[in-house]
């Protein structure tokens, strides 16, 4: 399949070290050295509570952290792992890395979290690389054609498709996205342009965004019908290759939604999350080399017409700017008995499938 793809430089998290969390590795990190002379104050330890909540109680929070312990080590089929015998709160840290290399010799991620009022508990990640260096943008412009050229069965059923990402985690391009950052550059760049009658033509477009991109997505937003979505399949399409295609991806996005009703993808959207697999300490610098989601995965107008001819030029400056990609995860937290877990990214990947071939259905077939 094709996709809108820049040159922009992801680093792949297959080829860090097996433990993506800042508590993996070595225990310390140097600091500089103008603080040498100042004994332990040259290192800086690295961080092991993730989210907010205080560890007043030593002994529920240890208590509560073996019994979390014990459902990892039950899940995983690991022989269980004892509370070290060193002070509070070094027990917990040393007995949490012990777990940490049992989790990543399986390609898990362990994390720590305390969230207000919750027990301390062990959470167990796997994140899902999609394709590195790919820019999953679905346009919405071909439905709109679709339903002013009469063929409204092929349009809602395109429309029904589109709903089923939106719900499962596609941005609309008005959310914040590298789209919708685009379209505020183009209409603030016309100046700059030269040639009346192209900007005339991106004029265009931008007020078509504006009008008939809004009324799609009040579509979008509107809870899924699976009643509806099922009749439209079974009264089927004419037999043109076009509208088989659509078809097929129907049914595609149909047997997803039956599976996981009301599924979203996850991602570490949090700063908290992101610095639990990053190497970074700094905030600042944390979040000018994150690549987010929106910035990769979103709904957009069209891939082709002038706005886009000029955009993307854009997009691909912006990009380069970026190192690390924000993947999406599944995840279990061990707050209670997970006998024989599987971490399953299924859902994952039928999603990245049918985002990739609806938007080469749209781009490409009709």
């Amino acid at each position: 399949m094709e996709h809108v793809s820049t040159a922009w430089t992801i680093r792949n998290r297959n080829q860090q070290a097996s433990g993506r969390s800042s508590t993996s590795g070595a225990s310390t990190v140097q600091r500089t050295t103008a603080v040498s002379e100042r004994g332990f104050l040259n290192y800086r330890f690295p961080s092991l509570w993730v989210g907010s909540g205080s560890l007043f109680n030593i002994q529920t929070t240890q208590k509560t952290f073996v019994r979390s312990l014990d459902y990892f080590c039950e899940a995983w089929g690991i022989n269980r792992i004892h509370l070290s015998a060193l002070p509070y709160p070094r027990n917990i840290a040393e007995t949490f890395r012990c777990a940490e290399t049992e989790a990543n010799a399986r390609g898990i991620e362990l994390r720590l979290v305390k969230q207000r009022g919750k027990p301390l508990t062990l959470v167990s990640r796997k994140y899902f690389d999609p394709y590195c260096n790919h820019l999953f943008f679905i346009p919405l412009q071909p439905i709109q054609q679709l339903m002013e050229s009469g063929r409204k069965a092929a349009a809602n059923l395109l429309l029904s498709i589109a709903r089923h990402l939106y719900h499962a985690g596609v941005p609309h391009y008005e959310g914040g996205t590298i789209i919708g950052e685009m379209h505020d550059y183009m209409e603030n760049s016309l100046r700059e342009m030269d040639d009346p009658e192209e900007i005339d033509q991106v004029i265009g477009e931008l007020k078509q965004i504006e009008t008939q991109g809004k009324q799609l997505l009040t579509r979008l937003r509107s809870k899924i019908n699976r009643t509806d979505f099922a009749f439209r399949i079974e009264q089927g399409l004419p037999g043109d290759p076009a509208e088989a295609a659509i078809m097929e991806v129907a049914q595609q996005a149909f047997t997803m939604h039956q599976q996981y009703p009301g599924k979203r993808i996850k991602v570490a959207s949090s700063k908290a999350d992101i610095r639990s697999y990053l190497e970074y300490g700094d905030t600042d610098e944390l979040e000018s080399n994150m690549v987010y989601w929106e910035r990769y995965v979103s709904f957009c107008w069209s891939l082709s017409g002038k706005l886009f001819d000029y955009g993307k030029g854009y997009i691909e400056a912006v990009l380069q700017e970026y190192s690390v990609q924000e993947y999406p995860y599944a995840e279990c937290m061990h707050n209670k008995p997970t006998p024989e877990l599987s971490i399953n990214l299924e859902f994952e990947k039928q999603f990245f499938e049918l985002a990739d071939d609806f938007a080469y259905l749209l781009n490409s077939v009709l």
